[in-house]
């Protein structure tokens, strides 16, 4: 990493190899700021040095290079672009993402409760009374048909009778007579 200009390191133990090792791997001019809840990366023993690495060096007198941001990553961020003139864009950012995230989830919850309905609407209708089997398309049909019912009764909160102020008894026609759902 020869190239880098400055090197941000963030939420992490520095523990783990080779991950551990890149501050090293960085000229020994570029910047490097930690932004965690404690210091970290900091070797000791002589012997690390030989090869190449003695990790970060915050409490080194001749440290010239290496800062550390104590506090959550959220926080350290939030204070780097304050301080570079981005605290506002990044703020816009967070949100907006938020609420796309927000959204994704929202629609894969709906998605699955619709799975949900779907597989048990299957369960309950695979069968007719004739014994005859319910194409997958009918069950489909059925299952759109339900879900868009349960979202209109919720749009309208009238207490399920579809807003048309009848008595909901399954009727279709003045006269009384009942109608079967064709399939």
């Amino acid at each position: 990493m020869p190239q880098c200009d400055l090197l941000i390191i963030m939420g992490t133990s520095l523990a783990v190899q080779p991950f551990a090792s890149l501050v090293d791997h960085v000229s020994e001019t570029t910047p490097r700021l930690l932004i965690n809840r404690e210091k970290c990366g900091q070797r000791a023993g002589g012997h690390l040095f030989m090869f190449g690495g003695g990790g970060l060096r915050f409490d080194d007198p001749k440290n010239y290079r290496d800062v550390a941001w104590l506090g959550s990553c959220d926080d350290g961020c939030l204070a780097l672009a304050e301080l570079l003139g981005w605290k506002d864009e990044l703020v816009e950012l967070v949100k907006n993402e938020h609420k796309r995230i927000d959204e994704m989830s929202a629609a894969e919850n709906k998605h699955e409760e619709g799975k949900e309905e779907l597989s048990q609407v299957k369960d309950d209708v695979e069968t007719r009374d004739d014994g005859s089997r319910v194409s997958d398309e009918k069950l489909s049909e059925q299952c759109v048909e339900t879900a868009v019912s349960s979202e209109e009764k919720k749009v309208d909160g009238d207490g399920g009778d579809g807003g048309d102020g009848g008595d909901d008894d399954g009727d279709d026609s003045d006269d009384g007579s009942k109608s079967e759902p064709v399939t």
